[in-house]
């Protein structure tokens, strides 16, 4: 969990568009995981 934190951190230094896409597919990925676990 630690190296997605890492990477979120990364995405700091993108351009606003660009880092709002990641955010969004970020939070997707995140809920699909969940989901996924849940099962």
């Amino acid at each position: 969990m630690e190296e997605v934190f890492a990477r979120r951190l990364a995405l700091e230094a993108l351009a606003p568009p660009q880092r709002e896409r990641l955010n969004q597919l970020f939070s997707s990925t995140l809920y699909a995981l969940n989901e996924e676990h849940e099962a």
